[in-house]
């Protein structure tokens, strides 16, 4: 009896020791007077009055986008802030949203776009999913399920999900980027037509890729095949490559291009060629560091995500005594973009989050 009882105190000891551990180590929620820089900009420089966020500082200003919806979803669902995602909701269903569920992809003013775009539509929905479980409000998910739902009715054809849909006429696109393709989201619908989710996820798990480690960018549906692009776009690939890593699939390849890469040349250029793997372009992006940093905290890749990390900031305005304090843009000509921010943010908290930044 005695071993008994000491066995179960040892139990007790370590549990209790674990509750303070995670106590004492786990990083707390940002409040909003300590965001992220980057945070503090898009709200102060970006985001209306009525929460909408806009996609540029000049022409754009009055242009709003469904991925914008999407990514800030995504970041404050990340950075536990249920307010500004409650406002978010609003926004959605307020300017984008239509009666069936689908999600009209930009704004011009209050005009929705005739189509949507299936990543965006996926990637709230899968926020919401995120929310409801994090907060547990069951409202989240009442409109997660008619975004699902409209997905299931209208994205599909030939039993795959399809880029777009004209959100009145409901005809299809005919192909599937594969950088569209969030397998936390499309696995949600597994559930709902397992013989979508099989094919569609099987387009980019036995996707082939070159000897660099790049995917074709879309699956054409009137010729069931791939199509490469002549030239890599980084955004799309490590899209792919960190979407099929999530899947388990082999991103072996182009993480080692990226590696090697910025082993060789200290930064990652927009584009290269596809082939030879040579730049083709001589501008960085902040939403390429950004997507990189996560396919490398994706693989376990950690000195790498730090290396890249470091370069990314380097290309943030972090004066604090000049204009756009904390924002990713060129400050002369008042060039920016959400993508490129809230990316950064993801990719920020992420890494934060992993205990990795």
């Amino acid at each position: 009896m005695k071993k008994w009882i000491g066995i179960l105190a040892i139990v007790l000891l370590a549990l209790l020791g674990l509750k303070y551990y995670t106590l004492f180590t786990s990083k707390p929620p940002i409040s909003k007077e300590d965001a992220p820089s980057t945070e503090q900009f898009v709200r102060h420089h970006l985001m209306k009055t009525d929460g909408r966020i806009a996609t540029g500082l000049t022409s754009r200003k009055e242009e709003y986008l469904s991925e914008t919806v999407g990514l800030w979803m995504e970041y404050v669902v990340l950075a536990d802030d249920q307010e500004s995602f409650d406002q978010q909701v609003d926004v959605l269903k307020k300017y984008f949203m239509t009666p069936d569920g689908l999600i009209a992809w930009e704004l011009k003013g209050k005009k929705k776009a005739t189509a949507n775009a299936f990543i965006d539509d996926i990637r709230i929905m899968n926020a919401l999913n995120d929310a409801e479980e994090k907060w547990s409000d069951s409202s989240y998910l009442t409109v997660a399920k008619k975004i699902e739902n409209a997905l299931v009715d209208y994205q599909i054809n030939q039993n795959i999900f399809v880029d777009f849909v004209d959100v009145k006429t409901k005809e299809q696109g005919q192909q599937l980027t594969l950088s569209y393709l969030i397998p936390s989201a499309v696995d949600k619908m597994k559930a709902r037509d397992k013989e979508a989710y099989e094919q569609t996820r099987s387009l980019l798990t036995n996707a082939p890729n070159n000897s660099l480690g790049f995917l074709p960018k879309t699956y054409d549906l009137s010729t069931h095949s791939y199509i490469f692009e002549t030239e890599a776009n980084m955004i799309d690939q490590l899209y792919m490559g960190y979407h099929r890593a999530q899947w388990e699939g082999d991103v072996s390849k182009l993480v080692e291009f990226v590696r090697q890469t910025y082993a060789d040349e200290g930064k990652l250029f927009g584009r290269y060629d596809l082939n030879e793997g040579k730049p083709i372009v001589e501008f960085e992006a902040v939403s390429v560091y950004a997507l990189a940093i996560l396919l490398a905290i994706e693989t376990k890749e950690d000195e790498l995500a730090v290396a890249l990390y470091k370069n990314m900031k380097a290309m943030q305005q972090t004066d604090s005594k000049k204009p756009y304090y904390g924002g990713y843009i060129d400050v002369a000509s008042k060039s920016t973009h959400p993508f490129d921010n809230l990316l950064a943010l993801i990719a920020e908290r992420k890494g934060y989050d992993e205990g990795i930044f």
